[in-house]
């Protein structure tokens, strides 16, 4: 994608852009009209009662414009940033790939070789580094969004969280973060800042654990922060800032690369469930359940992200354990009907990743759709925004790219080699984004040989 102006050039380019916002952000809210759509009324003086005759007109004074294809004209008309996100969805729900299409996939050319590591780089892996934000960045983005929500609803309509005890733990855990959720370097640059999640330390093994403790008490004391406050407004402004949410996602993150599943997703789904239940990652909740406790799609997106990851991890580690199970079971009996249910069990919890990744893919979309909207508030633009923008499509292609996954262990092969593909391009373009370090250049290579290598069987399945 083209880089995003700065401030200083901006000006013209903001009310292109918040028009074109409003415009796209508005149209579901009020009937489509042919007004709405630019058809004139009338043509040379003479009144065009029907809609036939203004369809004419309308025709006419689009021009050629008229004759180009429905999607072509949408991405001319979107711009860049709306027209990434209006990409067609394969394998969402009520959308299918077209046999021709998956039969016949496009050439992928192959991606640009990433600059080599240096002896101390350690990169870690795709998801534990570039699927992750941390929390000042968010906060500043945060920040912006609420800066034009104040200028466009009135400053009343937002809340203030400071001087609350929510705003005081947020200091703490950004001051902390700086100094031992980050790299030794002060780095600046997405997402060289961060240490990989399954960060090894063989000198201080005490280090690891002390660090999740440290994120379990900033939850506990978030989330009892927020049932003491008594200012509704403020408590409502937390469902728009679920930094207990963002916190538990960074917990969940360790756990499952300490390997316990279980515990993972236990601690997302207390982030929008209260009270018993069960919390196997095949039974997550679905977002209509909790879409109003979190009303931020970059978190309600990363939390379907996990979710529907754990879910595949879940099946991936029953897989593993199969030939054991089968192995213990003394008659032919047993080993048929646990068949059946490692069957039934892998369904299910292939089904309920495909419905949280294709949240994640909606929720993503959109956020990239609203990102326009940023370009008013002055704290939030240039290199900041770049980086935010390249966040959110990494998220965007991790969810591409396990969504394929399981549409192929669903045996929906068509479906899963158009997600791939897609995924792989897209990895290749943000390899040679601008705003991409060295280390995240790494990271999608190897991600996107990971998509390639699956791809031969998406192809050749279903």
């Amino acid at each position: 994608l083209p880089a995003v102006p700065s401030a200083s050039d901006r000006g013209g380019v903001v009310t292109e852009l918040a028009a074109k916002t409003r415009v796209h952000l508005t149209t579901h809210q009020a009937p489509l009209t042919w007004q709405s759509r630019g058809a004139p009324l009338s043509h040379r003086g003479a009144h065009a009662p029907g809609w036939r005759e203004r369809a004419a007109h309308h025709r006419a004074a689009l021009g050629a414009l008229g004759q180009r294809p429905l999607a072509e004209r949408r991405s001319r008309d979107l711009g860049p940033l709306e027209a990434v996100a209006s990409e067609p969805s394969p394998g969402a729900a009520g959308s299918s790939a077209t046999a021709e299409t998956a039969a016949k996939p496009p050439p992928l050319a192959p991606p640009a070789s990433p600059p080599p590591p240096h002896e101390d780089d350690d990169d870690g892996e795709f998801w534990g580094i570039a699927m992750r934000i941390d929390v000042a960045r968010y906060v500043a983005y945060k920040n912006a969004r609420f800066y034009v929500a104040a200028r466009r609803e009135g400053w009343p309509s937002v809340p203030s969280l400071e001087h609350t005890e929510v705003w005081r733990v947020l200091l703490e855990v950004i001051a902390a973060e700086r100094h031992e959720f980050r790299r030794a370097q002060r780095l600046r640059a997405w997402p060289d800042v961060l240490k990989p999640t399954a960060h090894s330390e063989p000198d201080l093994p005490e280090g690891a654990a002390e660090r999740t403790a440290q994120l379990e008490r900033w939850v506990a004391t978030v989330e009892a922060a927020a049932e003491t406050i008594h200012d509704e407004d403020a408590r409502q402004a937390l469902c728009d800032l679920p930094i207990a949410a963002l916190l538990r996602q960074g917990l969940a993150d360790r756990q499952v690369a300490a390997g316990d599943l279980e515990a993972a997703s236990e601690t997302l789904i207390r982030a929008v469930r209260h009270g018993p239940g069960d919390g196997h990652p095949h039974n997550t909740p679905a977002l209509a359940a909790w879409e109003e406790r979190i009303r931020c799609n970059f978190i309600r997106a990363h939390h379907c992200l996990r979710f529907g990851r754990l879910a595949v991890l879940s099946v991936r580690k029953m897989a593993t354990v199969a030939p054991h199970e089968d192995a213990a079971a003394y008659t032919p009996e047993l080993r048929a009907r646990r068949a059946r249910d490692r069957a039934a069990a892998t369904e299910q919890g292939l089904r309920c990743a495909r419905r949280h990744l294709q949240e994640a893919r909606r929720m993503l979309e959109a956020e990239l759709q609203e990102l326009p909207e940023v370009l008013e508030s002055p704290t939030f633009v240039g290199e900041d925004l770049e980086i935010w923008r390249l966040g959110v499509r990494c998220a965007h292609l991790g969810a591409m790219a396990l969504l394929g996954e399981v549409m192929l262990l669903l045996a929906r092969g068509q479906e899963s080699s158009a997600l791939l593909i897609v995924a792989a391009q897209t990895a290749a373009e943000l390899q040679a984004d601008p705003a991409a370090t060295p280390q995240l250049q790494r990271l999608l290579a190897a991600e996107g040989a990971r998509v390639r290598e699956l791809l031969p069987l998406g192809i050749s399945g279903g």
